[in-house]
């Protein structure tokens, strides 16, 4: 595909990125050629210096040759003048812009927005950033939750501790140990994710990605020593727009929530107090150890760290856990960081690159896609895809489409019906599937499970 990427900020680049491991054609517009000539130093991009609500910088871009517009600034109202500004200059591709703030899309305003500005799709991490954690909270001990197929299904991650049962366990003994179904559907160990055998064991700080019914979360875990309480103490460090989002869908959850945000502006304090209907709002810095002692910190489930500065997220975090939170999650800009300080500590971390990756990836994707989720920056993918009547698998083995160590077919479901044990499955229309893919294996992915036509 060619691609216009508007914006050169990190936002931006991570764009360039994903995208350019696909062979895509990629031009990326910024007034800023300071920014521009750093992407040019890692990546094989086109760049072009310029303002991109600009209808010449545009067709300087041959926007209008174009398959796709991303516009990524730090301007909510520059990305969205610039997909109806490049409709002007006959572009007929997607238009993706991101918004940030909520006044232009809450209440049904984002899909008259689309309407009267020619924007396709709109593209909000801090919306999804704010979902997923809350996802999150809402399981004891879970890092990621990732829900599949209408959430029929999700897949869990969590870290085997040190105390835990199934260090050095094999993983075909888990069946004997577990009453319902379920399947491992890999491992991340030391920052590299594992698709493991029957044969492979547990270690101590592996993070595990498990798949299971809905119904059978909460049984999972306790499984793995997760054990449920009634009472869920949540502190929230930062009363931003994700910080404040999350402690409002926390109330309305439905779950019995204890939930406490700090933050260190007053006036901004005031107006949190007026917002929520029972979260306490303590004025203070995320840093001052006095605010965790008053908070009785070793009793916090969950640490979610929301500031906007990175360093304070993490240095927020490592304090809480050396003080005896028992989980914490850290918000972060950089994605260079995450390697190092899980390494600290750290249980999970959440970044707005990471978001973007998995929408672009089901917005963007050749294949049928229902839903798709990047692990670590998009190491690996996972997908839902549906089989159509004109897919080319119909009628192949899992073995046929399944790539070791690289590719593999998770579940099927059939008729409604989950089948977890999927080695000796044929696939037939309609079938619903997850798929585990390595980054480098995502374009053949797509051309495997595009329908014929479009590779005719």
């Amino acid at each position: 595909m060619r691609i216009v990427i508007i914006g050169a900020g990190k936002t931006g680049l991570t764009v360039a990125k994903f995208l350019s491991r696909n062979e895509n054609s990629i031009t990326i517009i910024d007034h800023d050629q300071k920014l521009l000539s750093r992407i040019t130093e890692k990546l094989d991009v086109r760049t072009i210096s310029g303002s991109a609500t600009d209808p010449d910088v545009l067709e300087q871009a041959q926007i209008q040759d174009c398959d796709v517009l991303i516009a990524v600034t730090g301007s909510d109202e520059i990305n969205i003048l610039a997909c109806q500004i490049a409709s002007s200059c006959l572009f007929s591709g997607k238009k993706i812009a991101r918004i940030r703030k909520e006044c232009y899309i809450k209440e049904g305003r984002g899909d008259l927005l689309k309407k009267e500005f020619n924007i396709d799709f709109i593209l909000s991490p801090e919306a999804e950033i704010a979902r997923s954690l809350v996802r999150n909270a809402r399981v004891q001990g879970a890092l990621e939750v990732i829900p599949f197929v209408l959430d029929l299904l999700k897949v869990i991650s969590f870290k085997i501790c040190e105390d835990s049962i199934f260090i050095n366990t094999p993983i075909r003994f888990l069946a004997s140990q577990i009453d319902f179904d379920f399947r491992i559907v890999c491992i991340m160990r030391n920052g590299n994710i594992v698709f493991p055998d029957k044969e492979d064991v547990f270690f101590k700080d592996d993070i595990v990605y498990v798949l299971v019914h809905s119904s059978n979360v909460d049984s999972i875990m306790e499984n793995f020593g997760f054990i449920s309480k009634n009472s869920r103490r949540i502190l929230i460090m930062g009363g931003g727009s994700i910080g404040s989002r999350v402690a409002l869908d926390l109330e309305k959850s439905g779950v019995n929530f204890d939930i406490t945000l700090i933050e260190s502006n007053p006036e901004l304090c005031l107006k949190l107090a007026a917002q929520f209907e029972y979260t306490k709002i303590l004025n203070g810095d995320a840093l001052d150890q006095e605010i965790f002692n008053s908070v009785d910190i070793n009793e916090i489930e969950c640490v979610l760290a929301l500031t906007n500065e990175d360093n304070v997220n993490i240095l927020s975090s490592l304090l809480s856990k050396q003080l005896g939170c028992r989980r914490s999650i850290v918000l972060l800009n950089r994605a260079d960081y995450i390697r190092p300080i899980t390494s600290l500590g750290v249980d999970s971390v959440i970044t707005p690159a990471s978001m973007v990756i998995s929408v672009l990836l089901e917005f963007l994707s050749q294949a049928k896609l229902r839903t798709a989720y990047a692990i670590q920056e998009g190491i690996c993918d996972l997908f839902e895809i549906e089989i159509s009547d004109r897919s080319m698998v119909i009628g192949l083995t899992i073995n046929d489409i399944s790539i070791k160590k690289k590719l593999k077919i998770v579940t099927i479901i059939r008729e409604d019906v989950v089948h977890m044990n999927v080695e000796n499955m044929i696939l037939n229309v309609g079938d619903i599937i997850i798929v585990l893919a390595r980054s480098e294996v995502v374009p053949r992915l797509e051309k495997i499970f595009a329908d014929r036509e479009q590779y005719i």
